[in-house]
């Protein structure tokens, strides 16, 4: 009798580590935006001190165009999963921004980013600032890359590609 007893016990304890596994909770790696401006400032401080105020409003500029941007591929905003495919899209030379090439790499991100529970330990703030500076480092090298198409420039195409490559 009790080792009948001790197998239902085993067989008990690996089913509930079946259930376990199959049933993992996803991580939230969407946000509510708070307002900070802590993800853009950062990146205008990447800047020598004289072009600062010049630069500001065009990476402002930039992150306010990526919601028009992701409605128009179809992909959600205040998502980290959203501004990992903008940042890796925007690395690589001569892909625009569509649908057919954007919602593949962010669905690809959410499913490997929402198996990460450390960003469940993440504040919403801190998700924006991550966010922030992704989809504008994203949208910064594909407006670059889009203008470098229409009048190409070696020397524009190296950077481009070095600073893809960094970014990468």
């Amino acid at each position: 009798m009790s080792k009948k007893t001790s197998s239902n016990k085993k067989n008990t304890s690996s089913s509930t580590s079946a259930k376990t596994v199959t049933s993992t909770k996803k991580a939230k790696i969407t946000f509510k935006p708070d307002g900070n401006t802590k993800g853009l400032d950062d990146l205008v401080l990447q800047y020598p001190s004289n072009k600062r105020a010049q630069v500001k409003p065009i990476l402002k500029k930039l992150q306010d165009s990526f919601p028009q941007v992701a409605r128009s591929v179809g992909i959600p905003t205040n998502d980290l999963s959203t501004g990992m495919a903008a940042v890796v899209a925007g690395a690589y030379n001569n892909v625009s921004l569509n649908d057919s090439y954007m919602k593949p790499i962010a669905n690809q991100f959410k499913e490997a980013m929402q198996s990460v529970s450390e960003f469940d330990k993440m504040s919403d703030s801190q998700k924006k600032y991550i966010y922030d500076q992704m989809i504008i480092i994203g949208m910064t090298l594909a407006v670059s890359q889009s203008e470098n198409q229409q009048n190409p420039n070696a020397k524009t195409t190296a950077q481009l590609r070095q600073a893809g490559k960094k970014v990468l």
